[in-house]
């Protein structure tokens, strides 16, 4: 047995080889350079830089073209490339995700003159915000990866996973259940899905987000009407699709009556151990746009609304409530409006957004 010492970044690691004989051999490895692919950079390859879609740029397509202007070095041969995509910027997955953080990794992607393309083969998800960069191999050396860029995909509506995006503005929605409703569009003056009676809903259910958030646009949340008796509740969620009142992960975002001086109400229940928080009273105007950011991590909820279509605007009620127990239904449900014919009627939802956050596209 021959024992083989590895120098590699300063330090001498051992490995038993069988070879019959008590010598020792040194072999030296090259270090693997900062942000190198395990193959070194003997060649002195520097990193690309990004040419095009320009950071942040909305796109027309899922799948992109993405060019870089060409690296340089000091070896011989061919250069080719490696392109990643990511849904955020370390390009790392988080511990427990349910899918890797890099959507795409292509390599071997042949230079070009000056500059060099990659057009994607596969759909991204539309309505999302990616991040990506590339990097030079050359004759086994591998350079440094460029530094990242912002692009956003054609907008559209999806749903996958712990995720969703609803427009609800193009007279169709992704959610696995609707009633009694009935769609306008983004020509409308109020556009959206309009809830057309207390029974009224729209449904999602997606994969349990024990932490996460939903977003939307509301309008024609009107200021007191006597005919709105016992209606309101603007979003829910719960365990299944079942009765709500009993639930054991049930939460609403109430609308409540002038008797109560038009407050926000919002009731949190996790395992079944409840706690409600309201805002001050709320002087609404069904004639502008509200949006709303529902949040639940580490056990508080907090609900936002904002005078607008996007958080920019001024906010309008912020309430915040603890809960202890995990919020984990089995069945994660998530509605605009209630299964129980108490929605709050009339109001237009748009521009949905559910999964862990931050909302991706405003």
């Amino acid at each position: 047995m021959r024992i083989v010492r590895v120098l590699a970044a300063g330090l001498l690691l051992s490995a038993a080889v069988a070879c019959g004989s008590g010598e020792t051999s040194n072999i030296p490895v090259t270090p693997v350079q900062p942000g190198g692919g395990g193959g070194g950079n003997s060649a002195n390859i520097t990193a690309p830089t990004i040419d095009s879609p320009a950071d942040d740029t909305q796109t027309n397509t899922l799948r992109p073209t993405l060019i870089v202007n060409n690296a340089t070095s000091t070896g011989s041969g061919g250069r080719s490339y490696e392109f990643q995509v990511a849904d955020n910027s370390n390009f790392s997955t988080a511990p427990g995700a349910l899918t890797s953080a890099v959507a795409v990794s292509q390599s071997g992607v042949p230079e070009g003159s000056g500059k060099t393309s990659f057009t994607l083969t596969s759909d991204l998800l539309p309505s999302t915000r990616y991040y990506w960069r590339a990097r030079a191999s050359q004759a086994g050396s591998t350079g440094p990866w460029s530094s990242s860029s912002r692009l956003r995909t054609q907008e559209g509506s999806f749903k996958s996973g712990n995720q969703a995006f609803d427009l609800l503005t193009n007279g169709q929605s992704v959610s696995d259940e609707r009633r009694n409703v009935s769609f306008t569009f983004a020509s409308d003056a109020n556009p959206g899905c309009k809830l057309e009676g207390a029974d009224s809903f729209i449904r999602y259910q997606i994969s349990t987000l024990s932490d996460g958030e939903v977003s939307f646009i509301l309008r024609r949340v009107k200021p007191f009407d006597s005919s709105f008796n016992g209606q309101v509740k603007l979003f829910t969620m719960q365990d299944g699709a079942g009765d709500f009142n009993s639930n054991p992960f049930r939460v609403a975002v109430e609308k409540r009556p002038a008797s109560e001086g038009e407050r926000l109400l919002v009731a949190w229940t996790a395992g079944g151990t409840s706690a409600t928080a309201a805002s001050g009273g709320l002087d609404w105007d069904d004639h502008r746009p509200y949006y709303f950011k529902i949040e639940w991590r580490a056990g508080t909820a907090r609900v936002r609304v904002f005078l607008g279509e996007t958080e920019a605007a001024p906010t309008f009620a912020d309430v915040s409530v603890g809960y202890p127990g995990a919020y984990s239904p089995a069945s994660h449900n998530i509605l605009v409006g209630s299964v129980m014919n108490d929605s709050y009627r009339d109001i237009r939802a748009s521009r949905l957004y559910i999964g862990p956050g931050p909302r991706p596209v405003q």
